[in-house]
């Protein structure tokens, strides 16, 4: 208990990175009703991309990233936790694991937990008193003081659930999405709206040039209706072949690309998957040129390697976090039961530790 009251004192803000003299930390969380200020900030945002602060709302509008958030969550939140003795399951588990009565469910709960170690690499549990009960606090419901307690005094969260704050930390050097992808988000929304641009005006295939000075002054009506009779004919049988007037000249301009950014697009989604901890065929669109779709048929690969390479870091973070003496008896750890989730033989739970 000496170690953790000197980090909880001590070390928590220096590792979130505020000095002493910081006020209590409060973060806009996007799990909480959003105001009208900060609907208006991100409308303005919206307008110009390139000086986006990014948020959740506008992070999990990119799809490859909202679908990556949403496999890691899942994930973790579908997992039963349980309290384990050593190697053995504790035939004595804490209600809180399996139940609530804050009406909001162990499934929910994690899954806030984990989207929150997502996006910004910290997370907060509110514990009763008497550790019979739990509720997840949203990122920006909670913060530290001057002196590194952690404390949540919104109104939001039952005083019940403020008796007991435990934060749960990622790991070092990883700050989250939102920090650590910032510059991929920001590429993502960017190369997108440059692709709808490009969508809703696209380049001309074909350029019908007035080839005689006498014709420049015709009104945009006239020359409208030249381009509708040529585009008329165009889409006629026989098409293909068209009569023009003897002061125009038709010039080919080539055909718009179709793949439509695709190497941009399909590189942005190697980063998020990069960033995002997730395989890059799980998130990956056409192959580039073939137009064909990534492979899908090794499924249970692909999620093993899922939560070797990704998931396991925010299990591993919770089981640590919980498995200390302010939340477990000493001896007793949070272990996650992972029998139902390999396809191949695994251990049925991760294994324990001191604590």
């Amino acid at each position: 208990m000496g170690y953790l009251h000197k980090f909880i004192r001590v070390g928590f803000l220096g590792w979130l990175g505020f000095g002493s003299t910081t006020p209590t930390l409060g973060v806009q969380s996007p799990l909480a009703p959003t105001d009208q200020l900060a609907t208006f900030a991100v409308d303005a945002w919206m307008r110009d991309i390139g000086k986006l602060v990014t948020t959740r709302e506008t992070a999990l509008s990119v799809p490859g990233l909202k679908r990556a958030h949403r496999l890691h969550c899942s994930l973790v939140a579908g997992l039963n936790f349980r309290q384990m003795i050593d190697a053995a399951v504790d035939a004595d588990q804490p209600g809180w694991l399996t139940n609530s009565a804050s009406g909001v469910s162990p499934y929910h709960r994690m899954f806030g937990v984990t989207s929150d170690l997502f996006f910004n690499g910290w997370a907060c549990l509110g514990f009763t008193e008497q550790l019979d009960d739990a509720m997840h606090i949203p990122f920006g419901w909670w913060g530290a003081d001057a002196m590194g307690t952690i404390v949540c005094t919104d109104p939001r969260i039952p005083d019940r659930y403020r008796a007991r704050l435990v934060a749960i930390p990622m790991g070092y050097g990883e700050n989250g999405i939102l920090t650590d992808g910032m510059a991929t988000i920001r590429a993502a929304l960017r190369i997108e709206e440059v692709w709808m641009e490009r969508i809703e005006n696209p380049l001309p295939a074909t350029n019908l040039h007035i080839d005689d000075p006498q014709f420049d002054g015709m009104s945009r009506r006239e020359k409208r209706k030249i381009v509708d009779d040529w585009n008329e004919n165009r889409k006629r049988a026989g098409g293909q072949t068209a009569v023009t007037q003897s002061f125009l000249k038709v010039e080919s301009l080539g055909t718009v690309s179709a793949d439509l950014f695709e190497k941009g697009r399909n590189a942005i989604r190697l980063d998020i998957a990069n960033h995002a901890a997730v395989p890059a065929s799980i998130i990956e669109g056409a192959k580039d040129g073939g137009g064909t779709d990534i492979n899908y048929s090794n499924e249970s690969a692909a999620r093993n390697e899922l939560y070797d390479f990704g998931t396991k870091a925010f299990v591993q973070a919770i089981e640590a976090r919980l498995s200390l003496d302010d939340v477990c008896e000493p001896g007793k750890s949070i272990r996650a039961d992972l029998s139902n989730l390999m396809a191949v033989t695994s251990p049925n739970t991760d294994p324990t530790s001191a604590d």
